[in-house]
């Protein structure tokens, strides 16, 4: 029997990663202390590996598709050695994207790019990082690799910079830190061998996964609202909700209508009071679990 072989990525992004499939419909389970990852009922092989090393192995044959950041994929330079599929927007802990932002200590002279000039770097980036200078004419730096903890390294007084990955920016102010600017806006991305895109049965698959991810990130931004109105409230619900596309019934006694529209999940809180003012009855809302728009 075909197996499709998918590589998610351990660590901060592996739980996210998993529930978003589980979410999809897919039943896994990961052994404890194993790296394998077990779909049930489907033909879909998964090992969890590290982020920087999916792209490689994808590139490689090792694997079909699998989930890394555009992040690791510009580190470790194979951008043009695998096929994007789609972006997955979320993070570890939620759907904000991650950023990678130039950071100093407070007090620190450096406020702008031009100023790095002469400066030494820590990061986890450094190759992008490098990359990204040069095309910035930023060429008279020294990048250093940091293995982790790269904020504290501005204790050390041999660094006057680091390039960190920020998603709420509060461990950068906890430190006593402040950004001068961003430099990468990292965000998970399904990507895929070129070969595997080429077998019917695996690029099937394969979109399936797209499909099947985007629709429980599409429903997590939005809410079905559903209410009732009497004939005569009509068109002021109607202009309270207008910009949407509601979906119009009339109701069973043919005194009033049935509506339904989906809105932004911000929006509801505002929206609801609203539509009571209007005339709406027995307005009341649910979260979709899956949204193909």
């Amino acid at each position: 029997m075909k197996q499709l072989q998918l590589a998610l990525p351990k660590g901060s992004l592996q739980e996210t990663a998993t529930k978003l499939f589980q979410d999809a419909g897919w039943e896994i389970v990961i052994p404890r202390r194993s790296d394998i990852a077990v779909f049930k009922n489907d033909s879909i092989s998964c090992e969890l590996l590290k982020p920087r090393e999916i792209p490689e192995f994808i590139a490689d044959g090792s694997f079909d598709v699998g989930i890394t950041g555009l992040d690791c994929i510009l580190e470790t330079g194979f951008e043009k050695k695998v096929e994007e599929i789609t972006k997955l927007p979320f993070s570890k802990s939620s759907l904000n994207q991650a950023k990678w932002v130039v950071a100093v200590k407070e007090g620190s002279p450096i406020s702008e790019l031009k100023d790095l000039e002469g400066r030494i770097i820590a990061t986890e980036l450094p190759n992008f990082t490098k990359r990204f200078l040069k095309q910035k004419g930023i060429r008279n730096v020294t990048v250093r690799s940091s293995l982790g903890a790269t904020e504290a390294k501005l204790r050390y007084t041999s660094i006057d910079a680091i390039v960190e990955l920020t998603e709420t920016k509060e461990t950068i102010r906890k430190h006593g830190l402040r950004i001068v600017c961003n430099i990468l806006t990292s965000t998970p991305i399904l990507i895929a061998n070129t070969d595997s895109m080429h077998d019917v049965w695996k690029s099937e698959k394969i979109e399936q996964l797209a499909t099947m991810l985007n629709a429980v990130l599409n429903a997590k931004k939005y809410t079905s609202v559903k209410m009732n109105t009497q004939k005569h409230n009509l068109e002021k619900v109607l202009e309270v909700l207008e910009g949407g596309t509601p979906t119009i019934s009339r109701l069973d006694d043919d005194k009033g209508y049935a509506i339904e529209i989906l809105v932004e999940s911000g929006e509801v809180r505002n929206l609801l009071h609203r539509l009571k003012l209007a005339g709406a009855e027995k307005i009341f809302t649910t979260k979709p679990e899956l949204l193909i728009p």
